[in-house]
């Protein structure tokens, strides 16, 4: 026989418990709502400090979280920082792109920010709207027009360039990478291998690598061969018909390594030395630029400049966050260091 159901028990059971509002935390500290809205959101207000700790330890007490709307409207900010990427359907196609966006969004996690992502054909246009962000991270391709960095100058919202040295009239705010210096690196690290013949290949044209390389073949005594340095893209096709000019002709005449741009290049070029019975690094090295995270997990594992991206992300951020909440314009001009990662994708070169 079942036992009778206590209906209310049973309703008192399945009601759930009351949020805490704001006229709770009022009361309990003896204040106005709009006192507490405004100390809790960080908004202006004029108030004792007594008060103010009342505010508090009440919220604290009653574990009150604020509205993110409310909160939002007290400070008059979207509380978003808007990332501007240039081609919809490439930009998060590369891994170098998308490992920076997360870090990205770890720093403006932690300062409290959302995201709010746009692809654009015209970047310049970006700078101007202003009702959905509080400020702006640009990510600029190599073919950047100067106009657009001057466009964002002009129109005096918050912004950061992540990337943007290159660019003959530089950003007025700006982090990136000193790849010049990095690729010198790598480069004298495969000479120091005791490598002599040595090629650079770029999936986009990328003058500051390249200068890289040929500081350092210059500084060992070495001319770099031009038919060894090339933009072959970063498709199949471009890469095998690369690899077909620098490998024709006896073993002693073919480069022993090659210097690749970026990361993705450099495991497209093993992929295609691979298909051709070639071993990496036994027969040539290769290394790349970037160490993304699956440089360190391909076979073999790749030797590589490693880009800093987790601080170019906190750099950004935090200067961009710094305009937004106090109005500072502070030029910044930012440019860090590659650091080298020895893997296993380069080695000495064959005995001859």
């Amino acid at each position: 026989m079942k036992k009778p159901v206590n209906t209310t028990t049973a309703r008192i059971a399945a009601k759930k418990p009351r949020r805490i509002g704001i006229r709770d935390v009022a009361k309990k500290a003896g204040v106005s709502c709009a006192a507490v809205s405004r100390v809790l959101n960080r908004g202006p207000i004029r108030i004792s400090d007594a008060k103010r700790a009342a505010i508090e330890k009440a919220a604290r007490v009653l574990r009150y979280v604020p509205h993110a709307g409310a909160r939002r409207l007290c400070r008059q900010r979207t509380e978003t920082i808007g990332i501007v990427f240039p081609h919809a359907e490439t930009a998060l196609s590369h891994a170098y792109l998308t490992e920076m966006l997360r870090h990205i969004a770890d720093v403006a996690r932690r300062k409290g920010y959302d995201l709010l992502l746009e692809f654009s054909r015209d970047p310049a246009t970006a700078a101007a709207d202003r009702g959905r962000t509080d400020g702006l991270i640009f990510v600029p391709e190599r073919d950047t027009p100067p106009a657009v960095f001057q466009a964002w100058q002009e129109a005096g919202a918050p912004y950061m360039v992540l990337g943007g040295a290159f660019a003959k009239v530089k950003p007025e705010f700006f982090v990136d990478v000193d790849v010049l210096s990095g690729m010198r690196v790598m480069t004298q690290h495969l000479l120091e291998m005791g490598h002599r013949r040595l090629a650079f290949l770029a999936g986009i044209r990328s003058p500051e690598k390249l200068h890289g390389f040929g500081e350092a073949m210059v500084m060992a005594g070495i001319r770099p061969n031009p038919a060894w340095s090339e933009v072959c893209g970063l498709e199949m096709a471009g890469i095998e018909k690369a690899l077909d000019r620098l490998l024709k002709g006896p073993a002693s005449e073919r480069p022993t390594a090659i210097a690749a741009a970026n990361d993705e290049l450099a495991i497209r070029i093993i992929h295609s030395l691979n298909r051709r019975g070639l071993r990496v690094p036994a027969d040539i090295s290769v290394a790349g630029f970037d160490d993304i995270e699956i440089a360190e997990r391909f076979t073999p594992a790749l030797t590589t400049m490693r880009i800093p991206l987790a601080e170019m992300a906190e750099r950004g951020v935090l200067h961009l966050a710094g305009q937004i909440e106090s109005g500072s314009r502070t030029q910044m001009h930012c440019l860090l260091p590659a650091t080298l990662v020895e893997r296993e994708s380069a080695a000495p070169p064959p005995a001859a």
